[in-house]
């Protein structure tokens, strides 16, 4: 990745002012509205520095560099940068920085504040529709960096009320306040100062601001402490980035009303209440939608997974020679064929079934398979439909056999010598097919399309599929020995 080095310049600078605003804190005695003169631009300089790590790192995971963001993130820093500048400036001085026209010099700080927040809410904005523009692959990280720029905006915008007319606290020099109801340096929270006599809107812009730094976070434990599928995931960080936005608009409503964060009336409580209930339907919606949608279900049943398993049962192939239409055995215990009917006649050996996969050809019956089905004791030899069998011998269509020997059309061939027994595994060895194949003959286990099959530990030969992949494309035989 490839971060966006004016913005790590100013976390840098700002993680140093926070050490100094620290020893400023402990060293000066001084107060402002009832708080050392030093723990705004404390609290300030934490803030942008958190914030310009996190822009840092929304922009480097972006799927391609953007100059529009690049320059918009740098027109953040240079703002910031005078921001901070001016709170810094007026704490030293033991000057109010917001909402301050007492004096030319003050009036003409603020508005020099105000006119860099504006300019920071309209370059944040054109980062948040460059991530919205650009296609992210990965969608849990793409709702997390576009809701988290969108819910910061709103936290921006949950701050105008402090410099509506509502806000004039009508006190000379002054011309805005965060505070309702009561006047701004009243009693407050630890470190926050919000306040706890009336309501304040500061709460609102605070939580807003750092939901950029919330759902990433929340994507990341998602992604790599639960199993969820991606798209449940990413359903869930939609879910909290609407409940994220609504606790905000909840928060700035109550602080309108005058109401302290820790004083709510029923009404905010009843609204709460319903937001709380919502996010946890619709997070139980998405979490049954992803289990239902991760529950794989046997073909040919309609039992899923959770529900009690029936007791596994022997494979039954199907004999030649039965009615169509027999119904296939799906969802049958492991190394058993996938069985169809088949009105083709063959010898009681052989059994016909639908393709079945390259690891799963055959399956070799035990002694209670031989007790319970005297068919299934012999060797079977695995036909494809519209195939015949004669013994252990797969024929294509338009294709005879003589013994152990496969011949195409128009072609002959004579006998191969078949030396392999089960019965004696000490001289057992592979069987000789010998492929009568482009007027040439062959005594090797050649397959009839040309390919040289592999050979197991029991001495059988698989055929290999062709290089196009398709398995079904040329010629195949799958056989097991009596």
């Amino acid at each position: 990745m490839r971060w966006h080095r004016p913005l790590l310049v100013l976390t840098a600078a700002m993680a140093a002012l926070t050490l100094i605003t620290v020893v400023g804190i402990v060293a000066d005695d001084r107060t402002l509205l009832g708080a050392p003169v030093w723990l705004k631009p404390f609290k300030f300089a934490i803030s942008f520095a958190v914030y310009a790590l996190t822009l840092a790192w929304m922009l480097a995971v972006l799927p391609r560099r953007n100059r529009f963001a690049d320059w918009s993130a740098t027109v953040i820093v240079g703002v910031s940068v005078i921001e901070v500048a001016i709170i810094t400036f007026q704490a030293a001085r033991a000057h109010r920085s917001h909402f301050n026209d007492s004096n030319p010099f003050d009036e003409r700080l603020w508005s020099i504040m105000g006119t860099s927040i504006l300019v920071l809410f309209l370059a944040h904005l054109a980062i948040g529709v460059v991530a919205l523009i650009q296609r992210i692959p990965n969608p849990v990280a793409a709702y997390a960096i576009r809701l988290g720029l969108l819910l910061s905006l709103l936290g921006m915008l949950a701050a105008v009320p402090m410099v509506t007319p509502l806000q004039n606290p009508g006190i000379e020099g002054i011309s805005g306040a965060h505070a309702v109801g009561v006047p701004d340096g009243g009693p407050g929270l630890p470190v926050t100062g919000w306040s706890t006599t009336g309501g304040d809107l500061r709460i609102g812009h605070f939580v807003g601001m750092h939901g950029l730094q919330f759902l990433p976070l929340l994507a990341i434990l998602l992604t790599r402490r639960t199993r969820l599928h991606e798209r449940a995931r990413a359903r869930l960080i939609l879910v909290a980035g609407a409940a994220y936005a609504g606790m905000v608009v909840l928060l700035t409503w109550q602080a309108l009303r005058g109401q302290p964060l820790l004083r709510p009336d029923a009404l905010t409580l009843l609204a709460l209440a319903a937001l709380v209930l919502l996010t946890a339907a619709a997070t139980l919606t998405v979490l049954n939608t992803n289990q239902s949608a991760s529950a794989p279900t046997v073909l040919g049943s309609s039992q899923s997974v959770g529900a009690p398993a029936a007791p596994p049962r022997a494979p039954q192939p199907v004999v030649l020679g039965s009615s169509v239409g027999a119904p296939a055995v799906l969802g049958s215990s492991v190394g058993a064929p996938t069985v169809l009917s088949s009105d083709r006649s063959a010898d009681a050996q052989t059994v016909i079934g639908s393709p079945p996969t390259a690891d799963d050809v055959r399956w070799s019956p035990t002694a209670a398979d031989a007790q319970a089905d005297p068919t299934a004791a012999g060797a079977q030899t695995m036909v494809q439909p519209n195939r015949t069998a004669v013994g252990d011998t797969v024929i294509e269509p338009n294709r005879t056999a003589v013994g152990d020997t496969v011949i195409e059309s128009n072609r002959s061939a004579a006998p191969a010598p078949h030396t392999a027994t089960a019965s004696d595994p000490a001289t057992a060895a592979p069987a000789t097919r010998t492929v009568i194949n482009s007027n040439r003959s062959e005594q090797s286990p050649t397959h009839p399309g040309g390919h040289l099959p592999a050979e197991d530990s029991a001495g059988e030969h698989r055929s290999l599929p062709t290089s196009d992949g398709d398995l079904w494309t040329t010629p195949r035989l799958w056989t097991t020995r009596k």
